[in-house]
């Protein structure tokens, strides 16, 4: 499935409604680093390996065009729906992603000033929290019993008989995490992504 591209500001809420969670890009015509996120954030295995995730992927399109306000040019919003939006999910600027759970915005990203291959790098550094987000959610409303696993090389078969497949996965999610967060950090100067994390995890 493509990427689902809406225009109207009341289809986002719709679906924010829904509960389903969302990754959703906000952008403009007229955004230079809109353009060069557009093709990673449409790339078809990031967007399988999302839906597979049952993670919904939607671009919405903020704004046109720019008009001429005094001595300089400032975008302009179709409608005040169109500028609620961005004053409330990318008022850093664009393109920023976000990442929905129900009506909540649980993480965001604004990826901007960088090459392609920089945008890339980042955007999968993001990815990867939001899967690691996921996967804890859908730990917390897991019902079924955990089943017992070998363990990794090197622990003890006592601790073999006591460790789950959803510890064992816990502790690799948790490294994913503390991989992706190191990746980022290490990322190079100049890269001015800002990542803000608006719910803790429950580890």
């Amino acid at each position: 499935m493509a990427v689902l591209e809406i225009t109207k500001p009341e289809d986002l809420r719709n679906m924010m409604e829904s509960g389903n969670p969302l990754l959703v890009m906000f952008s403009a015509d007229w955004c230079g680093d809109c353009k060069v996120l557009t093709p990673i954030f449409e790339n078809e295995m990031y967007v399988k390996e999302l839906e597979k995730a049952g993670i919904t992927v939607v671009k919405m399109v903020l704004s046109r065009e720019k008009e001429r306000v005094g001595d300089g040019m400032k975008a302009r919003y179709e409608t005040l729906g169109h500028l609620a939006l961005k004053n409330e999910f990318s008022s850093h600027g664009l393109p920023t992603v976000v990442f929905f759970r129900g009506k909540r915005a649980i993480a965001s990203t604004l990826i901007e000033d960088l090459d392609a291959g920089e945008t890339d790098a980042a955007f999968k550094t993001f990815i990867a929290h939001v899967h690691v987000l996921e996967y804890y959610r859908q730990m917390e409303h897991a019902k079924a019993k955990p089943t017992v696993i070998s363990a990794p090389s090197g622990s003890s078969s006592r601790e073999s008989d006591h460790l789950s497949s959803a510890d064992y996965m816990s502790r690799r999610a948790i490294r994913t995490l503390e991989q992706s967060i190191a990746g980022k950090q290490a990322f190079g100067r100049g890269v001015h992504q800002r990542f803000r994390e608006r719910q803790p995890i429950s580890v």
